[in-house]
């Protein structure tokens, strides 16, 4: 007998792994992940925390729970979540399966998985180099986004 669902839509994996690197308290239960970039990380979380404060997430080390990660690093999205009990991850530059997540997510779009809502957005440096071209197009996505999420709910 052959099931109507014969694969796996998505697969969230089970490992605590990562979350002794989480800096934040998570008041609001939002945990960010971000990449760490080739540019200055110091004013990649100066704009993150911009951004954040207008949508009433700041500052961000209470409200906000924040895990950096290398390009390489791999993690489990299920056991991290648990630790700090968020219900909302605010994914920068990361792909999807490196935090086990087995399904394509859209860009500045909220996607529901399992218990949790997911917003993935290109590096904090890939935004920053383009704001600097005077091309706002990531920032106002990622802008539209946190605002209909956090502002109009």
């Amino acid at each position: 007998m052959q099931d109507l669902f014969d694969f796996q839509i998505f697969a969230v994996t089970e490992h605590d792994e990562g979350h002794e690197n989480v800096k934040g308290q998570a008041s609001a239960e939002v945990l960010i992940i971000a990449q760490v970039g080739d540019n200055n990380s110091i004013d990649n979380l100066a704009f993150l925390e911009k951004v954040l404060e207008a949508v009433q997430l700041s500052p961000m080390e209470k409200k906000t729970a924040l895990l950096l990660l290398q390009a390489s690093d791999q993690i489990s999205i299920a056991g991290l979540s648990r630790v700090k009990s968020c219900h909302t991850i605010l994914l920068f530059g990361i792909d999807p399966s490196a935090i086990g997540i087995r399904a394509e997510l859209p860009y500045y779009r909220f996607t529901r998985v399992s218990d949790l809502q997911l917003l993935r957005a290109h590096s904090l440096d890939v935004i920053r180099a383009e704001r600097a071209q005077n091309n706002n197009q990531k920032a106002g996505a990622l802008w539209q986004a946190l605002k209909v999420y956090f502002l109009n709910p």
